[in-house]
């Protein structure tokens, strides 16, 4: 059991990026959760991996080049999901006023830490649910759905897809016999139409005068035939080795959709994909889980932190190649009105903009009584 939960913790930090510092700060309930989460998505690899394995041996047919490939597009895929998991949101941004609840959004949008008590505040939570990272994750998650349930229903149902390709393969060679039997029954039609007709040439004559001619047509045609079926039969040979291996994706896609396999693999999918995203869900927007509460403040100092020291590094540099007071001070008054026009006022994140004040027009005394006098 202790050896289970040492690799998942491992695809924990793998998969999610983890860091060790605050991975260390929370309790064991959330690392349970994260561990749950992790499996969630090494079930969802595995299936995704055998998935694209019979994708390639359908189309290569290549063992070794099936795994290699199946792998690579499986990190692919992986990583797209674990895009659409955690990066479709919302900015994060931490609050240092209530540090005890985390800001982030999560797929449906944010959700308040406040009851909703009124029929307003009801409705518009509802609403915040059809968002626009909603409709992206549903894109891009039903694109991958149907990407890896298809070949991997056919993995499932590998005898079914292997029986029918070989029946089709069967037919089109049975195909080919016959249209190499056409193609080469016309020369030999014509052979014999002009055998035929030094034939009938003899008998209207009654002479034997064709009769030379006769016998040399007959040992070429006798030639030929022979030369076209060795050509005929290479031809075939050819052919039944070309399609040996090959395999018809759209007919096994098209097969599989009728068998209970391709509905197994959706609802199998689908469920995991959908778990994937909520696990997370629970994990961002439960007060009682902290993690990204402390990630946000961790990665908000780090980020200030980065941007204080380049500020520094960068008045250090001016300094050092302006030795002049008046030109270095000029320099600084400049930064300091770039800073205060900015339309934020929390650099770097600039998440937060300046509240903007029309400016009130006040009447002298005068001004008043004229205009109310």
């Amino acid at each position: 059991m202790l050896f289970i939960d040492k690799i998942l913790t491992t695809l924990t930090f793998t998969f999610f990026g983890i860091e060790d510092t605050i991975w260390q700060q929370i309790d064991s309930s959330e690392k349970l959760r994260f561990r749950a989460m992790t499996f969630t998505v090494a079930l969802l690899s595995c299936i995704t991996f055998f998935g694209m394995f019979e994708f390639f041996m359908l189309l290569i047919n290549q063992f070794y080049f099936a795994i290699i490939f199946g792998l690579l597009i499986t990190i692919i895929i992986v990583n797209i999901i674990r895009f659409s998991i955690f990066t479709i949101q919302k900015p994060i941004y931490f609050d240092s006023n209530n540090v005890s609840t985390p800001r982030a959004e999560s797929c449906v949008g944010a959700l308040s830490t406040k009851v909703f008590g009124s029929l307003k505040n009801i409705w518009n939570k509802f609403i915040s649910y059809f968002s626009i990272e909603l409709f992206v994750r549903i894109l891009i998650n039903g694109i991958l759905l149907l990407f890896i349930a298809f070949p991997f229903a056919c993995f499932l149902s590998a005898n079914t897809i292997n029986q029918i390709n070989n029946n089709k393969r069967i037919e089109l060679i049975e195909n080919f016999k016959k249209s190499e039997e056409t193609r080469y029954r016309s020369k030999y039609d014509k052979l014999d139409f002009k055998i035929n007709l030094l034939k009938n040439k003899i008998n209207a004559s009654g002479s034997t005068l064709f009769n030379s001619e006769l016998k040399k047509e007959q040992n070429s045609r006798k030639q030929l035939i022979e030369e076209w079926q060795k050509v005929k039969k290479n031809n075939i040979n050819q052919f039944e080795n070309q399609i040996s291996t090959k395999n018809f994706i759209i007919l096994s896609y098209k097969t599989i959709t009728n068998q209970n396999s391709f509905i197994l693999s959706l609802l199998i999918l689908g469920i995991l994909l959908f778990l994937s995203h909520f696990q997370k869900h629970k994990l961002v927007n439960t007060i009682t889980f902290k993690y990204f509460t402390l990630a946000n403040k961790y990665y908000h100092e780090l980020a200030l932190k980065n941007y204080k020291n380049a500020e520094s590094s960068i008045k250090k540099g001016l300094l050092k190649k302006y030795s002049n007071k008046v030109v270095y001070n000029k320099l600084m008054e400049n930064y300091d009105k770039i800073i205060a026009n900015s339309p934020y006022v929390n650099p770097p994140f600039n998440s937060i903009q300046k509240e903007i004040k029309s400016p009130v027009n006040q009447m002298t005394k005068a001004e008043f009584i004229k205009h109310y006098g």
